[in-house]
């Protein structure tokens, strides 16, 4: 027998599809006045200031919450962050025309560039948007390019030099590793008069690595053309070429610079550059890493002449390494502090480094992105001589690993030889008291056995 309608319709309805709960559940879902948080009714100037110190992904949790939200960390990313070339960037900044405002860091790199013709692409839409002032709040321009796109570089430089936005204060420069035949040179070079890089830049970068070509100009010039008010520098020189200027910038204190191995000596000619460096931040991935039976003078030789900055101060040099010829972390960082410190007093002999205070030595995990250990030395002056000193050595992981073993260890023999004396103590406490005891009781029927004696001896009836 089929059932009944109206037990039908009690099955079909559960306990969230009552009436009852179903407002209920409105109700829950109706937003409360107490549930508004108090940043959103903050003015619109002052949540973008706020929004400002967050980092990449509270950005993009704020973009997911509404439109107006989405537009401010849209803002402030691309105000925080290098804005790549891509079409699709173009197409927002040419639908809202108040992003432009916010970019600050504009990059052409190989993700957005990755060939020669993605490249022109790029270029002709730069070159049709730099005369506009489409980047009026522009502070920092990044280029990374290969020898073969050196035309479309010239050209997007000179459009950029000649309609210089009045902030731009920074620029990178990368010409990128390409394999080729040795000293194949490109035709597409352009001349050294065909390039006019911007001027009146305070941060200057240039990274050139070996590319097996000979370039027909020079990538020197951009601090040529800033030599009067450049103060930071960042020069990765991976070949030196005669024709690279050696003109002067004087007002440049600070240096960041790159030493592989195998890469061609340019300190000496980096040097006459920037005669002034105070601060100088050394790259230097194989410094101080030998393996058995190498010549430590032959292999820090390369090094050694980073003591032609006689004005230098202060000397940052960061390594990193993945080979420990068979040593663990620990004997292979006493191997390099010992090695570095060689180094330091080669820059300091011969009255070389006059200035040096301070040499910091870092060592560098790349795939990390961190650094797992620093040494300091100081030089001090110590009976008429600078010497070299080991002030602060930080501790490896497993050095601190280690430690804390030997600690507990230590500790748990303390605590076994304190439990020992204890119980020792014990021991011949409870013997003493034994033997207390059995000398009492001797005494006791010793006493009690004289007591006898003279008992018997003054009674004239017992004998």
């Amino acid at each position: 027998m089929a059932p009944s309608t109206r037990k039908r319709k009690a099955t079909m309805i559960g306990l969230f599809d009552s009436p009852k709960a179903s407002k209920k559940r409105l109700r829950t879902l109706r937003p409360r006045k107490d549930a508004i948080h108090p940043f959103t009714e903050l003015p619109s100037e002052l949540q973008l200031r706020i929004m400002g110190f967050c980092d990449s992904k509270t950005l993009s949790a704020f973009s997911l919450l509404s439109n107006h939200f989405r537009e401010l960390s849209l803002r402030v990313m691309w105000e925080t962050q290098p804005v790549e070339t891509y079409i699709k960037n173009f197409d927002q900044l040419d639908e809202h025309e108040d992003l432009r405002f916010a970019i600050r860091h504009l990059a052409i790199r190989k993700q957005s560039a990755p060939n020669r013709s993605r490249f022109s692409g790029v270029a002709k839409r730069l070159v049709t948007r730099f005369p506009k002032n489409y980047f009026p709040g522009l502070q920092e321009f990044t280029i990374e390019y290969e020898p073969a796109a050196s035309d479309y570089f010239v050209t997007i430089i000179n459009t950029l030099s000649k309609y210089q936005p009045k902030r731009l204060k920074a620029i990178n420069i990368n010409v990128m590793y390409r394999w080729s035949a040795l000293n194949s040179t490109v035709n597409k070079d352009p001349s050294h008069s065909a390039i006019t890089y911007p001027t009146g830049l305070t941060t200057v970068n240039l990274e050139f690595r070996y590319t097996g070509q000979t370039l027909a100009f020079d990538p020197m010039k951009v601090f040529d053309a800033n030599s009067d008010t450049v103060t930071t520098a960042k020069a990765y020189l991976g070949t030196w070429y005669n024709h690279f200027s050696p003109k002067p910038c004087p007002n440049v204190t600070t240096l960041y610079a790159t030493q592989e191995q195998y890469d061609r000596n340019c300190a000496k000619d980096l040097s006459k550059k920037f005669l002034n460096t105070e601060r100088l931040i050394l790259t230097a991935p194989s410094c101080g890493i030998l393996w058995e039976g190498a010549d430590l003078t032959t292999l820090m030789e390369k090094y050694a002449d980073w003591r032609y900055f006689s004005r230098a101060k202060f000397v940052e040099l960061t390594y990193s390494h993945g080979v420990r010829y068979g040593r663990n972390d620990i004997d292979l960082r006493d191997s390099i502090l010992k090695n570095i410190k060689f180094l330091v007093r080669r820059w300091i002999s011969d009255g070389d480094m006059p200035e040096l205070e301070e040499v910091q030595v870092m060592r560098f995990e790349p795939l990390k992105n961190m650094t797992t250990h620093s040494f300091t030395f100081q030089i001090e002056i110590k009976e008429a001589r600078r010497v070299v000193v080991t002030s602060e050595v930080t501790k490896l992981p497993d050095e601190i690993k280690l430690e804390k073993e030997k600690e507990e260890k230590e500790k748990a023999e303390r605590e076994t030889e304190e439990k020992g004396k204890v119980e020792k103590e014990k021991e011949v406490k409870v013997k003493a008291e034994k033997e207390k005891e059995v000398k009492v009781k001797a005494e006791k029927e010793t006493a009690k056995g004289n007591n006898m004696e003279d008992v018997v001896l003054t009674n004239p009836a017992a004998t």
